[in-house]
C-alpha cells in the first residue's frame, strides 16, 4: 500500500512538472509573438514572401516601438526580414549584384530611408528609392552612375559594424546582424527620442552593415 502510494504521488508530481514546462514554454512562444505584432511590414508576417507580392518600400515605416528594449529585442527579426525581402527583389532585376538600404530609429518609428539596386560590374545604379517626407513616398531615379568607391564597405561618415558572410547559416547569419545591432544601439541610444541610421549592403559573398548616429 506505501508502495502504491508513493508511485501515485511521484507520478502525480512527474506529470505537474511536466505540466509547467509546458506552460513555460507556451508562454515563451506567446511573448514572441506579442513582440511580432509591432511589425508594420507586410511581408515580414508571411516569412519568405512570394514572387510578385509586395516589394520594399511599399510601405516605409517596418516596425513601431515604445521603449529601447522592445526596438533592441526585435531589431534581429525585422532587419533579417528586410534583407531577405532585398534579396528576392534582386532576383526580379536583371543584372542586379548588391542591394542597398539604409533606415532609421527615431521616435518610435523604424523608416527605410533608401534603397538601392546596383550592377557593379558595369558600375550603374539601376533602381533608387529615397524617401521623401513631403509626399510620404519614394523618389525614384533609374540607371545612374554608380560611385567608384568599393560599395562594400561604409560611407564617408558611418561606422563598420558587422560583415556577415552569406555561406553562415540563417540561424547565425540573424545574430551577426542583431549583435551588432544592439550593441550599436546600447552604446548610442539613451531615449526613444535619439536618432540612428543602420545601412545593409547586401552583395554576392557577404553582407556588410555600419552605422551612424542622426
Amino acid at each position: 500500500m506505501k508502495k502504491f502510494l508513493f508511485l501515485f504521488l511521484l507520478s502525480t508530481v512527474t506529470i505537474f512538472i511536466a505540466c509547467t514546462d509546458e506552460s513555460t514554454s507556451d508562454l515563451k512562444v506567446q511573448e514572441n509573438l506579442e513582440g511580432l505584432k509591432n511589425l508594420d511590414y507586410p511581408s515580414l508576417w508571411e516569412g519568405v514572401r512570394p514572387q510578385n507580392s509586395a516589394r520594399v518600400g511599399d510601405k516605409s515605416v517596418i516596425f513601431n516601438y515604445s521603449t529601447l528594449n522592445e526596438l533592441r529585442d526585435s531589431c534581429s527579426i525585422f532587419t533579417k526580414r528586410l534583407v531577405d525581402d532585398l534579396r528576392i527583389d534582386m532576383q526580379s532585376i536583371s543584372g542586379c549584384t548588391r542591394a542597398i538600404a539604409q533606415f532609421e530609429s527615431y521616435n518610435g518609428k523604424v523608416q527605410i530611408k533608401k534603397f538601392s539596386f546596383i550592377n557593379e560590374n558595369a558600375g550603374v545604379i539601376l533602381q533608387s528609392y529615397t524617401y521623401n517626407s513631403s509626399t510620404n513616398g519614394y523618389d525614384t531615379v533609374y540607371n545612374q552612375t554608380a560611385p567608384n568607391s568599393d560599395l562594400g564597405e561604409c560611407p564617408t561618415g558611418w561606422s563598420t559594424l558587422a560583415v556577415c558572410p552569406n555561406f553562415l547559416s540563417a540561424t547565425d547569419f540573424a545574430s551577426c546582424m542583431g549583435d551588432a545591432q544592439q550593441s550599436f544601439y546600447n552604446t548610442n541610444l539613451n531615449a526613444v527620442g535619439d536618432c540612428a541610421q543602420i545601412q545593409v549592403s547586401i552583395g554576392t559573398t557577404a553582407l556588410t552593415m555600419c552605422g551612424r548616429t542622426c
